[in-house]
């Protein structure tokens, strides 16, 4: 996965994208892992008020595609000269993935929505773009290590496992923590719920990575609903 990025100090930061080789579901859907795997280690260093607009800006680009510019106060050009080079890498060791994260320019917003771009760029066929969608919302909300139990999650196919009776609306209120009666929520009290038991979540609190994964998908599923209202 390649970018290019303008210098931190431009008042509007600049990206570009470059050769993508993102193999699809029909080679492993190894580029929808990488993806994700660049949310995952990039989102723990964005602000709450980044994140916020991040996981916005996924939605926007898989429901549009080609997006007004500037977004974030990043423009996406097509033109590389003055930017620098990055470049990240997934490599295949055995039965084992590792991967090489260039961190030597850049900054987490830059690279977050690099990969969101990355994501829409992939095509419709087989599946590829929703595939790719699901890995960078799965990205967004992983927290730990960037190890094994992160490239499980993300191939994973975990859907919701609950069913959800009666009013989906009380549902996701129950499952983020809020009171039944609760009055209109602000975005941000939503996602600061959905951080919170999140971190209770993950397989570095003791879970395991199965019922973990069901919970992530839970809290997301909730969290979508409440911002939908």
């Amino acid at each position: 996965m390649e970018m290019f990025y303008s210098r931190a100090i431009a008042p509007t930061r600049r990206i570009a994208l470059g050769t993508m080789d993102l193999p699809g579901l029909e080679d492993g859907a190894y580029g929808a892992i990488l993806i994700g795997a660049v949310l995952a280690r990039f989102s723990h260093e964005l602000t709450e008020d980044q994140l916020d607009d991040v996981d916005l800006f996924v939605d926007l680009v898989e429901a549009r595609g080609d997006v007004p510019q500037p977004q974030l106060r990043h423009r996406l050009q097509k033109d590389r000269v003055g930017l620098q080079r990055c470049c990240h890498r997934l490599f295949a060791e055995g039965m084992s993935l590792r991967f090489d994260f260039d961190t030597s320019t850049g900054t987490p917003a830059q690279h977050a929505l690099a990969a969101v771009y990355a994501a829409g760029r992939q095509s419709e066929n087989n599946g590829d773009r929703a595939r790719a969608f699901e890995a960078a919302r799965r990205g967004l909300d992983w927290v730990g290590a960037i190890d094994s139990r992160l490239v499980a999650y993300l191939n994973s196919g975990t859907s919701l496992g609950v069913t959800m009776s009666g009013d989906r609306y009380l549902w996701a209120l129950s499952a983020l923590g809020f009171e039944i009666d609760a009055e209109r929520l602000e975005r941000r009290q939503i996602q600061a719920a959905f951080r919170s038991r999140l971190l209770d979540a993950h397989p570095d609190q003791g879970g395991h990575l199965d019922d973990a994964a069901d919970r992530i998908a839970e809290l997301s599923e909730a969290r979508r609903i409440l911002l939908s209202r």
